[in-house]
């Protein structure tokens, strides 16, 4: 086997290791049959666990052998060999010094101790050597394997050498093929970059053509869809404007709806001019077809739900707000009837009056005026004039129930006429100087009036006539 510079020169160094180290033959001798003699003794089954404890310090204080840990592997040697001679020793405890436990020995226990103090110094020298002996032979067992791994990988290596060296050669000639074809390489690289650079050239000025061509394209088609978008926008306003038209018609075809005809259509036409004015204003600021459709659809839903919103309000308004003429006129024909029978009443209660006439006249006070009520409770003041003793009653009261019957008509109610003032004051002028007598007529009326034909308001405030 061929064996490395290495190895050979680590097995040299060993072995001068070895010639320099000679141990002493008795000592190791020595100290082989007293480790024997303590083995047998240990091996003894009544005082084989004393030996046994001392074999175990023996380990331990070879390992760092000096002084003080002879002294205690001695002690412990000495202690079991009185033990079995049956003699008493001097207990040492533990962690205590050589002069404490040596101090109370006798002359014979101290012999014993002196004895075993040589043997302990003889048994950790052949331990030692034993271990040495040990460990140099690992060592060069350790060594061998490892010159024979190394030997193998330097034959590896040998080989792997050689196969480079082989692979360098065929690399260098294939160096030398590429670089005579890089020269060529690069002397085509020079003609094909050229007439790359010509090639680009033409074909940017190309791309230059077609970009000015498709922005004149993208712009046209922007112009398109802008077109087409606003148109169709403005043709689904007319649909939805005529078709919000005829529903408004519909919707205000009955007579509760009637007013609010003119206001919707008003807001339809304003809702189309809006329209008009928020695409307009969206087509001239947009520049992308899909946001310029989404801002479209957004603001013309908005204006339309808004127009919507308005137009129901306002119907809803009209419908709330809404009178029945046929309903007032029932409650007017109704007031009449009553006021109808009320004058009934009333000329009823005049001819009874009329069939007693010294009823009408009594003695009142001279110069005093009577506000008398109508049925209707709008203040009548009948001016009872002054008459002369001479004037019959008959005459008087067929002048007082023309007076009567002229101020107690639907149309004159409420205000005397102007004959009857007339003559009533010229009666009064005429009885100035004449002893005056009042005549009063009594008429019953009623607290609250109902209807009065002058004033349609009659019928919200009822309080507005009295006076």
């Amino acid at each position: 086997m061929w064996y490395p510079p290495a190895s050979l020169l680590l097995f040299f160094f060993c072995f001068i290791a070895c010639d320099l180290y000679s141990p002493d033959p008795g000592l190791l001798s020595q100290g082989r049959s007293h480790l024997q003699w303590v083995q047998e003794l240990a091996r003894h089954p009544r005082y084989g666990p004393c030996w046994m404890e001392a074999l175990r310090q023996l380990d331990g204080g070879c390992k760092e052998l000096n002084e003080e840990q002879q002294s205690h592997i001695a002690l412990a040697f000495a202690h079991c060999h009185l033990q079995r001679s049956g003699r008493k020793f001097p207990p040492c405890e533990i962690g205590s010094s050589i002069r404490d436990c040596t101090q109370h020995m006798d002359p014979v226990a101290f012999g014993v101790y002196t004895e075993f103090f040589t043997h302990a110094h003889a048994i950790c020298y052949f331990l030692h050597n034993e271990a040495w002996q040990q460990q140099a032979q690992d060592t060069v067992h350790r060594l061998i394997s490892s010159s024979e791994t190394v030997a193998h990988q330097l034959e590896s290596t040998n080989q792997l050498a050689e196969e480079t060296a082989r692979i360098q050669n065929a690399t260098l000639r294939s160096q030398e093929q590429i670089l005579r074809d890089g020269e060529l390489l690069g002397q085509m690289l020079r003609d094909s970059s050229q007439g790359i650079h010509r090639a680009f050239q033409e074909l940017q000025n190309s791309a230059i053509e077609q970009r000015v061509a498709f922005a004149e394209i993208f712009n046209r088609v922007a112009f398109l869809h802008r077109f087409v978008v606003g148109e169709s926008n403005a043709l689904y306003s007319v649909f939805f404007h005529l078709l919000s038209g005829v529903t408004a018609l519909l919707l205000t075809s009955s007579q509760r709806t009637a007013r609010a005809r003119l206001i919707l259509l008003t807001l339809v036409g304003a809702n189309i001019y809006l329209e008009r004015v928020v695409c307009n204003f969206l087509l001239d600021r947009s520049e992308e077809g899909y946001d310029l459709t989404e801002n479209i659809s957004f603001w013309v839903g908005l204006t339309r739900r808004t127009f919507a919103g308005l137009c129901i309000a306002i119907l809803a308004y009209f419908i709330w707000t809404y009178k029945d003429p046929a309903k007032q006129n029932q409650e007017v024909l109704q007031s009449l009837q009553e006021t109808r029978k009320e004058i009934q009443q009333l000329l009823q209660e005049t001819e009874r009056l009329l069939a007693k006439p010294e009823l009408l006249f009594q003695s009142t006070k001279p110069g005093t005026d009577k506000e008398v009520s109508t049925d209707m409770g709008v203040s009548k003041l009948l001016f009872c004039s002054e008459k002369r003793a001479e004037t019959e009653p008959k005459e008087y009261w067929a002048e007082y129930q023309r007076n009567e019957i002229q101020t107690s008509s639907p149309r004159q109610r409420g205000w005397p006429s102007s004959q009857a003032h007339r003559a009533l004051s010229r009666q009064h002028r005429q009885s100035q100087n004449v002893a005056p007598r009042l005549l009063t007529i009594s008429i019953p009326v009623d607290g609250t009036p109902r209807y009065n034909l002058r004033s349609r308001q009659s019928l919200q405030d009822p309080g507005s006539f009295t006076s």
